[in-house]
């Protein structure tokens, strides 16, 4: 175990730290090396998870980000994401109803950087593939974005899910924290927030082609050897 100054110790827990967000990621491997790196540079450094992570940190790292809407108008099957995207990096999302619209992110910081990430590159992923699919017809082009939209959220919950079998009971403890932090925040800044009404899709067959292709969308931020995010998607 290698001695270091305290300025040195907190710039290894920040890596950590930074390190142990990316393991939440979908994507296997990169979930995996992450992971692996945390936990070597822990050993490494003699670090512990209660040098990482506290209750205070929790609480203190809470914040909010606004991100413009990709359209003037809001389409539903792309908020729809967003609250998808959320909820599966354990962070909040409000909605505007003017225009042109926009989403409030209300989330501890680390949180909300992968939220970005994701709801950038999703959101043109689908965007992109409904305008190839039905380029003249509006509508199956809603609904197929929809179906992309409700395979994906269901992949973000099954992640969600096996996320929860490897954490610890004290992670489980710092998540009800976040939980509860991201709730009160998010009451104190939006006070009157109303729930938005439910999404329908009309055409059938265009909403399941769409489901399976939201199948083949990658959920991945790719990471190097040294830890660095890959920068090359943009929103």
């Amino acid at each position: 175990m290698e001695e270091l100054t305290v300025e040195e110790r907190q710039k290894r827990m920040d890596k950590v730290s930074k390190l142990l967000a990316l393991a939440m990621s979908p994507n296997k491997h990169e979930s995996k090396l992450a992971a692996r790196m945390a936990a070597e540079m822990m050993e490494r450094y003699g670090l512990s998870a209660g040098d990482i992570k506290t209750k205070e940190d929790v609480v203190k790292g809470m914040t909010d980000v606004r991100m413009d809407g990709a359209t003037q108008s809001r389409r539903k099957w792309e908020s729809a994401l967003y609250g998808f995207i959320g909820k599966a990096f354990e962070c909040s999302g409000i909605f505007s109803v003017r225009q042109p619209w926009y989403v409030h992110f209300v989330g501890n910081k680390a949180d909300i950087e992968m939220v970005l990430y994701f709801a950038k590159f999703l959101r043109r992923w689908v965007a992109k593939s409904g305008q190839k699919e039905y380029p003249s017809d509006h509508n199956k082009r809603r609904d197929y974005c929809f179906g992309m939209v409700k395979r994906l959220g269901e992949r973000l919950k099954e992640f969600t899910a096996k996320r929860e079998e490897i954490r610890t009971p004290e992670t489980r403890a710092l998540v009800v924290v976040k939980a509860h932090s991201v709730e009160s925040f998010k009451k104190k800044l939006f006070p009157d927030t109303v729930k938005d009404g439910r999404n329908f899709y009309r055409n059938h067959d265009a909403y399941m082609n769409g489901y399976k292709t939201g199948e083949k969308i990658p959920l991945a931020r790719p990471i190097d050897h040294k830890g660095r995010k890959d920068k090359q998607v943009r929103g």
